[in-house]
């Protein structure tokens, strides 16, 4: 038989019995703060954007997307005033692509350590200084040498310290159960244009929740991505009021969402 009691009561109860770790009843915790990625059918899928103060990691293939996506959360987050800070192991930001897809340049600090164990520090340090609101980390690919665990525990504690999201992007996971988000990302249905000298102009890219510690994982979203290799004279991007420096970018822009 069900019988009532109050909270007072049952605190007593559970005291009595003397459980290790924390109870808590009937008290609900701060809500996550989320950092919006520009993209709205994808801030539905992540349930409104990254978690602040928490570790993701974004994995997959070489020529998966994997750049496109970060140059999209760099973009909305300057955009929103956010200082943001990019470790960039492989070297391989292109600053005019970067541009083109909206980054706002002065609002990003763009770290190109000389070795792994240097860039994770870095990133640590950056964690640790505070007033950012995304820090990124590229890892490149192939990784040089084996990720020791607990890099991953004390990067997750500095970006809770922080309040900052922590993205890390590497050719497979990394971070283990210390990433509260895990994105996979996977290139389809790649668009070649017409002539004799055929130029590619995109591909599809799939996107799926591998792991969340926040909400529900397995589910996915398709993003379109199109190449921005024309003069940007010849196209300017919208977000800049058609008006952009004369210059060539070969990197992708996300372009179009669906689910």
């Amino acid at each position: 038989m069900l019988v009532a009691t109050s909270t007072s009561a049952a605190r007593r109860v559970f005291a009595s019995l003397a459980l290790p770790g924390t109870v808590h009843l009937g008290e609900v915790g701060e809500p996550v703060r989320r950092l919006t990625t520009g993209i709205p059918s994808l801030d539905g899928l992540l349930d409104g954007g990254l978690p602040r103060g928490r570790l993701s990691e974004i994995s997959g293939p070489v020529s998966c997307g994997k750049t496109a996506l970060l140059l999209a959360f760099l973009a909305a987050a300057t955009r929103r005033g956010e200082v943001t800070a990019l470790v960039d192991l492989p070297d391989a930001l292109h600053p005019a692509t970067a541009h083109t897809a909206g980054v706002e340049l002065t609002r990003l600090l763009w770290v190109r350590p000389p070795s792994l164990k240097e860039g994770l520090r870095c990133a640590e340090l950056i964690l640790e200084a505070g007033g950012f609101g995304l820090v990124a980390v590229d890892l490149g690919d192939p990784l040089p040498w084996q990720l020791r665990a607990p890099i991953w525990p004390r990067l997750a504690r500095a970006a809770e310290r922080a309040g900052a999201v922590l993205a890390i992007l590497a050719n497979r996971r990394v971070a283990g159960s210390f990433a509260a988000m895990s994105l996979t990302a996977a290139a389809r249905h790649r668009r070649w244009s017409r002539g004799a000298w055929p130029l590619f102009e995109g591909f599809q890219l799939q996107l799926s929740v591998a792991r969340n510690k926040l909400g529900a994982p397995g589910r996915s979203i398709a993003l379109q991505a199109e190449s921005r290799s024309a003069p940007l004279e010849l196209s300017p991007h919208r977000n800049h009021g058609g008006q952009c420096p004369p210059s060539f970018s070969s990197g992708f822009q996300l372009a179009t969402f669906n689910f």
